[in-house]
């Protein structure tokens, strides 16, 4: 129910609705609770919160139910359901197959903006212990890349933008950090953790990096 309202803008309180939805997947243990749809909005809600962390351990839970627990049972495509194939059920299914929206949409950052991806937002939400992602989406404006790489001192992103297209470019930063583009593309404005920069078409690498 947390997830519906959240997702459609249906609670007049979206900070407790949000609040009650954290403490569920707390109490659950970052076990999946959700139906094929809930599923979905469910990391459109983490994504547009700010929230991948928790995204990420639900997404990476190996234990029933859950993606890593398909793994765990050595599968190499989804199954129709999270119990054991042998119950007759398909071990080829698209249910469930919404998980990989959140790479291209959270941990690439990779969405659109406008109409048919004519403005772009490249808001990479780097998660977990990774230290790269690398990916790219063939949009009817061409192709949109995506590339980061996470290190302890710097983080690096590189993004391919389509010709006849704008994009904002997020790009995660701490306090202190130096933050520069490599054609000396001005900050536009610093907004909860990221410097965001405004851009046409072209290929870019952004960086930043502790002093």
């Amino acid at each position: 129910a947390q997830l519906f309202a959240l997702k459609f803008n249906l609670s007049p309180d979206s900070i407790k609705t949000l609040s009650a939805l954290l403490h569920e997947i707390e109490r659950h243990k970052g076990h999946l609770s959700t139906g094929i749809f809930s599923t979905k909005y469910l990391f459109d809600v983490m994504r547009l919160n700010d929230s991948n962390e928790i995204a990420y351990e639900i997404a990476n839970q190996r234990e029933y139910p859950g993606w890593g627990h398909m793994l765990e049972r050595n599968a190499t495509t989804l199954w129709e359901t999270w119990a054991l194939p042998e119950t007759g059920a398909s071990r080829n299914h698209p249910m469930f197959g919404s998980i990989d929206e959140w790479f291209y949409r959270s941990l690439l950052g990779i969405n659109n903006n406008g109409v048919a991806f004519d403005k772009i937002i490249i808001k990479p939400q780097p998660a977990g212990d990774l230290k790269f992602a690398k990916g790219s989406y063939n949009s009817v404006r061409g192709l949109i890349e995506s590339n980061w790489i996470k290190m302890d001192n710097y983080f690096n992103q590189l993004v391919t933008i389509p010709p006849n297209t704008k994009a904002e470019i997020w790009v995660p930063y701490t306090q202190g950090d130096k933050v520069w583009e490599k054609q000396n593309i001005p900050v536009a404005r610093y907004e909860k953790g990221y410097a965001v920069f405004q851009t046409g078409s072209g290929n870019y690498s952004f960086m930043a990096e502790k002093p």
